[in-house]
């Protein structure tokens, strides 16, 4: 399997660098109701924001698309804890 900087180096845009990296989950919710949990690293660059989930690119959001982002609750357990990001695209869409 590739190491994350090999995927990366086919990734990035000229000129593009990470500036940080971090293990994390992004959550994709079924009918808003029903919580996955994809376990990754996220890489913050200059432009955007980059989620690796099993060996291979499952989500990105330039940081210019971005409405807002703020702390949220995620999970099925501790829901009255914010443990988690959630994040507005301009276009209406959330993501955790």
């Amino acid at each position: 399997m590739a190491t994350y900087e090999e995927l990366l180096a086919t990734e990035l845009q000229e000129g593009e660098t990470v500036i940080a990296q971090e293990a994390g989950d992004r959550w994709v919710y079924l009918l808003n109701l029903i919580g996955m949990q994809n376990r990754g690293r996220f890489f913050f660059t200059e432009k955007r924001i980059i989620f690796y989930y099993c060996g291979s690119k499952d989500w990105e959001i330039n940081y210019s698309d971005i409405e807002s982002a703020s702390l949220c609750n995620v999970g099925p357990l501790i829901r009255f804890v914010p443990c988690g990001i959630k994040i507005v695209a301009k276009e209406g869409k959330s993501y955790y």
